[in-house]
């Protein structure tokens, strides 16, 4: 991540929409159980040296250095055999990935539902209000 005055998170529920149970589960793998709690049900967004801090990212970079360090990551992930990584990746994730699939046409259905909802589509319609008026200010 750049340094510098920027951003990241989920900040979806302050929307009043709810963050998926796999986005949940990557980012406690990365995270820990309790940070991951409090910044999704807080809809938190981190500054470059904190999401640093508790492990959402992995590395701050000067902006100019930006696109050198992602070439740099890209040839060490390239210098392990693709098989050999890629069934890692599967084995560790197998779970999640069958719980995804498993469940896969009840969660759009849920989320579809829940996103026409009255109440969310007014938090969405506020939200837009909101950006369209801070645009206006400036």
């Amino acid at each position: 991540m750049a340094q510098g005055n920027y951003n990241i998170g989920f900040s979806a529920v302050k929307l009043g929409m709810y963050v998926p149970y796999w986005v949940h589960e990557l980012m406690s793998r990365s995270c820990g159980r309790r940070t991951t709690e409090k910044s999704l049900q807080m809809g938190l967004l981190y500054k470059p040296d904190e999401a640093l801090r508790i492990g959402l990212i992995d590395e701050v970079v000067h902006p100019s250095e930006l696109l050198n360090a992602a070439r740099k990551q890209m040839s060490n992930w390239l210098q392990v055999p693709d098989h050999a990584r890629m069934m890692t990746k599967e084995m560790m994730r197998a779970p999640l990935l069958e719980r995804i699939h498993s469940g896969q046409d009840r969660e759009i259905a849920r989320m579809t539902d829940y996103l026409r909802s009255d109440t969310v589509q007014r938090s969405i319609g506020a939200y837009i209000e909101k950006l369209k008026n801070k645009k206006l200010d400036t």
